[in-house]
């Protein structure tokens, strides 16, 4: 999977799970270690899987994911420890 791919430059990738909600468009990729998450946080904005622009910000726990990235064609990567979660085109979740 492509995204896996991208995501392991930065470090073992654990898990990655893209629930099948395509008006959702997001995904959640786990790393082995949290020292990745800080690494790619520490990268700023912004981050291309497979020509699609990736933004970061902090993972919230409780509530949703503002309206406004529900349709974006923009990848969001949302933290907590090890986990990330991506909003992405559902053409590029498969590729």
């Amino acid at each position: 999977m492509a995204l896996c791919s991208a995501c392991s430059i930065y470090g073992p990738v654990q898990d990655v799970r893209i629930p099948y909600q395509q008006k959702r468009m997001f995904g959640f990729v786990t790393f082995v270690y949290p020292e990745t998450v800080k690494l790619i946080l520490a990268k700023g904005n912004p981050h291309f899987v497979r020509d699609s622009r990736v933004l970061v910000k902090p993972y919230k726990e409780k509530g949703k994911v503002p309206d406004k990235y529900r349709h974006s064609s923009l990848l969001n990567l949302l933290h907590q420890n090890h986990v990330l979660l991506f909003l992405i085109r559902a053409n590029d979740l498969c590729h």
